[in-house]
């Protein structure tokens, strides 16, 4: 068994020759490139068992020797980088080998008994690989560059990946490899294996939403231990959603980018007490972070006024005899801003401003300064995460307690202020669910999470009224159409502040669970 570090970026096929003159091969580069032509039939059930376990067993032919790969990547392992278990075997023929496959983890992962699984070939990648060398004096690393394509019944899809695999040196050689490639070549941070290209390839499929998972944290972690994880997930459901807003514009896909930044930034609010303010790194990964998030606010905002703010005003005040081609100026203006805002969008998460700034984030994570300051929060990395936990779970909720206070004569402002501490109390309970468990924890999510829906629709209709008086000034035909609007949102505000006050009560209620 072997254990892989490496990173894999995406390039536009055509573009392979600039790779091959690049100036990081030309100038580290030891001897000359090593290529073979490879293939690779995939295996799996009808049902495709393997692939909804997270698995792939294929078959490599390399010249007359016949290898079979078993892979698994564990959900602690995720993010920029791709950290895997490995097992690999000679085998005699082209069909999976039992008693070796029976060598593997796989059996254990198994829902079902090797022996009853039938597997039967899937579909096949047929590439040429180029891998140099690259060696400084305190590093080693393979670049490997796959040409090629996958196929199956008569389909092709061609790619081109470019794989850096730590032989020598600690990870940062290569994210510093990488960064060197990115911010001279159009990459992007690949998430999608060969074997996931073939899966969509037979089914047609198209690249689908990621919603963020818990972060599988357990009892004996450190502190430390614990954020590496859960920077881990917000980076992997970042860079997971990238081909469903590229190919797809799917107003899903920004929201969950956006939510994947918003629960890393609020990971980097929970740990500050881990966080060495020394670190030279951390007010950049900050700003990466927010900027990150941000350029996804404008489109995901429209998203939301045009699917539910602007659609309930509308219907309600149609049902009043407002005439139906009143509205029909201030919905294509809305329209096209937001047409606007996910190419900026689009154009944005395909920039090399983005793999820089998520290759940044991937580095931080893995090799931060933060890991080895010799300060006060050294002993706090290295507490149990469980008493971390606690700790910051019972300082959240105070400051929930204390914002809310007296909820009905909160003002506007103190009500937002209020909301963002719930925010951060929800996504604290999201990273540390998985270190309690009982009715009670269940209870006090549940309750939380209604309150935040209720404050969130308070913020949407501030949000709404704050656009709707944006365009009357700048665009003179939604003026009368959106002070309807307005209007109507506003009298919406105190059947909403009601709920929210309801939720409030139950949420008051609630018990911790982390005593």
């Amino acid at each position: 068994m072997a254990t892989e570090l490496e990173l894999k970026l995406d390039l536009d096929p055509a573009l392979i020759d600039k790779v091959r003159r690049h100036g990081l091969i030309r100038r580290l580069r030891q001897g000359k490139a090593i290529s073979q032509d490879l293939r690779s039939v995939y295996f799996d059930t009808s049902d495709h068992t393997l692939r909804q376990i997270g698995a792939t067993v294929r078959i490599r032919h390399v010249g007359k020797r016949r290898i079979q790969n078993v892979k698994m990547r564990r959900p602690a392992e995720s993010g920029a980088h791709f950290n895997r278990l490995e097992w690999e075997h000679d085998v005699f023929d082209d069909a999976p080998a039992l008693v070796a496959l029976n060598e593997t983890a796989l059996p254990q992962a198994l829902p079902t008994p090797l022996t009853d699984l039938s597997l039967q070939p899937q579909f096949a990648t047929q590439f040429r690989r180029s891998s140099y060398l690259l060696a400084t004096e305190d590093a080693e690393v393979e670049l490997s560059i796959d040409h090629g394509g996958v196929e199956t019944d008569g389909r092709q899809q061609p790619f081109c990946e470019l794989e850096l695999e730590l032989k020598r040196g600690t990870p940062q050689a290569l994210f510093t490899f990488a960064r060197e490639l990115a911010s001279t070549l159009p990459v992007r941070i690949g998430t999608v294996a060969k074997s996931e290209r073939g899966y969509r390839l037979l089914t047609g499929e198209l690249p689908g939403v990621k919603k963020a998972k818990a972060p599988p944290l357990t009892p004996d972690m450190t502190t430390a231990q614990a954020l590496q994880i859960i920077g881990r997930s917000c980076l992997s459901h970042l860079l997971a959603n990238q081909d469903a807003l590229q190919k797809q514009r799917s107003p899903e896909s920004v929201h969950q980018m956006r939510v994947a930044m918003r629960r890393f930034r609020s990971a980097l609010t929970v740990f500050r007490p881990a966080l060495s303010e020394q670190d030279p790194q951390l007010a950049a990964i900050r700003d990466h972070a927010r900027w990150i998030a941000e350029t996804l606010g404008e489109a995901r905002d429209l998203d939301v006024f045009l699917a539910e703010g602007l659609s309930q005003a509308e219907d309600a005040l149609l049902a009043a005899e407002v005439p139906a081609g009143l509205f029909t100026p201030l919905r294509q203006e809305l329209s096209a801003r937001r047409t606007a805002a996910y190419e900026r969008a689009i154009s944005t998460a395909a920039s090399p401003a983005f793999t820089l700034a998520c290759l940044d984030l991937a580095e931080w994570i893995e090799t931060g300064a933060w890991l080895t300051a010799e300060d006060e929060t050294a002993a706090l990395r290295q507490q149990p995460i469980c008493d971390f936990a606690a700790t910051v779970l019972a300082a959240r909720h105070r400051k929930v307690l204390r914002r809310g206070q007296h909820f009905a004569t909160l003002s506007m402002e103190a009500r937002h202020r209020a909301r963002i501490e719930v925010k951060k109390l929800r996504y604290s309970v999201d990273f540390f669910g998985a270190l309690y468990s009982g009715k009670r924890a269940a209870a006090f999510a549940d309750g939380l999470a209604d309150l935040q829906e209720h404050l969130g629709h308070l913020n949407d209709g501030a949000v709404a009224l704050a656009l709707i008086q944006t365009l009357a000034q700048q665009v003179p035909a939604c003026a009368l159409p959106g002070g309807l609007v307005g209007g109507w949102h506003a009298a919406a505000r105190a059947d909403a502040l009601e709920q929210a006050r309801r939720s409030w009560k139950t949420f008051r209620t609630c018990r911790p669970f982390w005593k």
